[in-house]
């Protein structure tokens, strides 16, 4: 019989960086350079507790890991933007920003910057017609952002291994050669 032995993650930067926090990074260095910026920042007060124990402040923090997170908000002077990115945009992203706008006003650490405007921001490499007309009739921004990386990266993304991306030639049949396919 086969053993498992336990090992720790090793601490340090995620091996596998999704492509939309690139596109985040990226845009919100060239954008708010000199703005406060919290990335993944959990929001909302903390809604677990453990009944007949008390909740220190170091157990709220620890069951504040169970709420949801804002992938950026960015702190200016007269207005607080809560930003949600992806590669390509999407119509269940509309909801989802809507919640973290909501809870950002009722999370603590937070209260500090209240009185400002609170701007929802999509932002996105690959805009969607669809979304785009929801996000803006629910108040929302979009922005497109589509830095050079992109192409290469949908073109890994969506084009099966085994097919070509557009404009190059297709790839012979795994039982043929280039010389007998004909």
């Amino acid at each position: 019989m086969a053993t498992i032995q336990p090992f720790a993650i090793p601490n340090g930067v995620r091996a596998r960086v999704q492509a939309s926090t690139n596109l985040l990074r990226q845009y919100a260095a060239m954008t708010w350079p000199d703005a406060e910026q919290f990335y993944e920042f959990r929001l909302g007060p903390t809604p677990l507790g453990v009944p007949g124990y008390p909740l220190t402040p170091a157990i709220q923090r620890m069951l504040r890991l169970a709420n949801m997170y804002a992938d950026l908000i960015v702190v200016e002077p007269s207005k607080m933007i809560v930003v949600e990115a992806a590669v390509v945009g999407n119509p269940a992203k509309i909801s989802q920003l809507r919640a973290y706008a909501n809870l950002v006003l009722n999370t603590p650490e937070l209260t500090v910057y209240a009185g400002r405007q609170l701007v929802e921001l999509h932002l996105w490499a690959v805009d969607h017609e669809l979304a785009h007309q929801m996000a803006t009739a629910q108040g929302q921004v979009v922005t497109i952002f589509t830095p050079s990386w992109i192409e290469d990266y949908l073109s890994q993304k969506y084009y099966r291994r085994n097919a070509s991306p557009p404009g190059t030639s297709s790839p012979a049949p795994e039982n043929e050669t280039p010389s007998s396919a004909a």
